[in-house]
C-alpha cells in the first residue's frame, strides 16, 4: 500500500533543479539568441520526473501536488531569476492580476503533467 503523504525529497530536488534550469536557460537564450520560451519543454520534463517519482511512492493526486509545487516555484522564483537575467522579462508591464494568472496557469500545467506522470508510475507498478 502506498502512503498518502507527500514525499518532500523529490519536490525539493525538483524545485532546486527547475530554478537552476531557468537560470541556465536564460543565459543560454541570451548567449545563443533563441527565444526563452523554447526552453519550456525542459520545464515540462522536470515536472514529469517529479510527478513520476512522487507517483511511484504515493498516488496520482500527490504526484500532481508535487509537480504543481515545483511549477509554482518556477513561476515565482524561477521567473524572477530569468527576468533579472533578461530573457524572462515580459514585454511592457504586467499587472498584478496578470502575474497571478500566469503563476496559477503554470502551477496547473505542472500539476496536470505531474498527474499524467504519476498515472504512468502507478500503471507500471500495478503491471508488475
Amino acid at each position: 500500500m502506498t502512503s498518502q503523504r507527500l514525499p518532500y525529497s523529490p519536490v525539493v530536488v525538483g524545485a532546486v533543479v527547475i530554478v537552476v534550469f531557468d537560470i541556465v536557460a536564460s543565459f543560454a537564450a541570451m548567449r545563443f539568441g533563441f527565444h526563452y520560451g523554447i526552453a519550456a519543454p525542459g520545464s515540462w520534463l522536470i515536472y514529469a520526473f517529479v510527478g513520476f517519482d512522487v507517483g511511484r511512492r504515493t498516488d496520482i493526486a500527490m504526484a500532481a501536488v508535487g509537480s504543481a509545487i515545483v511549477a509554482f516555484v518556477e513561476a515565482t522564483i524561477g521567473w524572477a531569476a530569468s527576468a533579472a537575467i533578461g530573457p524572462g522579462r515580459p514585454p511592457g508591464t504586467l499587472s498584478v492580476a496578470g502575474v497571478i494568472a500566469t503563476v496559477i496557469l503554470v502551477a496547473m500545467t505542472g500539476g496536470a503533467i505531474g498527474a499524467i506522470a504519476g498515472f504512468i508510475a502507478q500503471y507500471r507498478q500495478h503491471r508488475r
